[in-house]
């Protein structure tokens, strides 16, 4: 379906998989595989109907375009000839704004690439001034990797109460230059060992493409057994987002339950389920570290009103998986757009729900059904 106009769609389970059905006047009827497990898709169903409203809130905030490098896969569609930098005082009366009004819970330092905005403290010290229970920075890793006197400042700055998302894709060279552009395996060995060495609590976030990365995604993982400090690994299934070179939706496609099959081959104690703030688009599993190896016995861990806990700081035991699947044409309703989790305040000063954000318009679900 290609002219983004609103129109009645309804969500099919059938035997073989789950499938978004949508009837336009103009581009007929239209069918989108969302998922290959049925029984779990109709679970997720059932938590989108049911789910409560009272969740912690989050927001990503971008504080600028360009990045340092300009990989193939991008979601976010940045260059080393963007840049729109945005300033630490505007950013800090929208902290004020939003928080008054949804009581924010984390903030993700996002870009672009943040690390080279020659503001990034002064970002920092903003969050800091803020009563915020989680901060995060989401990095390539390069400028960590490669400066040494930003990398000791950073890390300084990190140690207080800062998390990192880390990008960390499967080490091996052919795979980084297609998802990322080039070789970076030493480069992300540099960062995440430089973490590790100020014991800073970090998630590798990690992309899934079928027929390239896919496949070995179950590496990142095992890379984190035994590194205390790396608390969690995201994957994220690739879709049809922002920039995309060397791909092909036949070959390369890659659904949340692509990566559930996986991991499930992988480790076949682990149980994957969905994330109730976000059940259509997030997955949780979690796993106990026991002499350097995950046991993932125990399942996921529940809050008394239903919400999944992050891993604790100390002792370094708790390990979290997680699927985020940005969509680009099945993952937006303007019921959920009301009530998610989790804002991005953009560049561009616009302040958008992180499901707009990814582009999934086109679509009413309206009242969710399934035949």
């Amino acid at each position: 379906m290609n002219c983004l106009r609103i129109v009645p769609a309804t969500y099919e389970i059938r035997a073989i998989g789950a499938y978004l059905v949508r009837e336009c006047n103009e581009c007929g009827k239209t069918e989108t595989l969302v998922s290959t497990s049925p029984e779990y898709f109709r679970h997720v169903l059932e938590m989108e109907r049911d789910q409560i409203e009272s969740y912690p809130s989050g927001m990503i905030i971008e504080l600028l375009d360009k990045c340092d490098i300009q990989c193939p896969t991008c979601i976010a569609g940045s260059s080393p000839l963007l840049g729109n930098l945005r300033s630490p005082a505007v950013i800090d009366k929208r902290i004020s704004s939003i928080d008054q009004r949804q009581n924010l819970d984390g903030i993700f330092l996002s870009g672009g690439e943040p690390t080279i905005h020659p503001e990034l403290f002064e970002f920092m010290d903003v969050v800091d001034s803020h009563d915020i229970s989680r901060k995060v920075l989401i990095t390539n890793g390069l400028r960590l990797a490669t400066d040494e006197i930003f990398r000791d400042a950073l890390l300084l700055k990190l140690s207080n109460g800062w998390e990192v998302f880390l990008q960390f894709d499967v080490l091996d060279a052919e795979i980084l230059i297609d998802i990322r552009g080039s070789d970076f395996v030493e480069e992300h060995l540099r960062a995440v060992e430089g973490l590790g060495s100020a014991n800073i609590p970090t998630t590798l976030v990690a992309v899934a493409k079928r027929g390239v990365s896919l496949e070995r995604i179950n590496e990142t993982i095992a890379f984190a057994e035994s590194r205390a400090w790396i608390r969690g690994v995201q994957i994220q299934p690739i879709r049809e987002s922002g920039r995309l070179e060397n791909y092909s939706s036949l070959e390369n496609t890659c659904l949340a339950s692509d990566v559930h099959q996986v991991l499930e081959a992988a480790y076949p104690t682990i149980k994957l389920l969905p994330y109730p703030a976000s059940p259509l688009s997030v997955s949780l599993a979690y796993a106990t570290r026991v002499q350097g190896k995950f046991d993932w016995s125990a399942g996921p861990r529940k809050m008394p009103d239903g919400m999944y806990i992050e891993p604790t700081n100390e002792p370094h035991s708790d390990f979290r998986v997680s699927v985020m699947e940005y969509s680009d044409d099945h993952n937006w309703s303007s019921i959920r757009q009301s009530r998610s989790p989790l804002c991005v305040l953009q560049s561009n000063g616009r302040t958008k729900r992180v499901d707009d954000h990814w582009g999934s318009v086109g679509i009413d679900l309206g009242p969710l059904r399934v035949k």
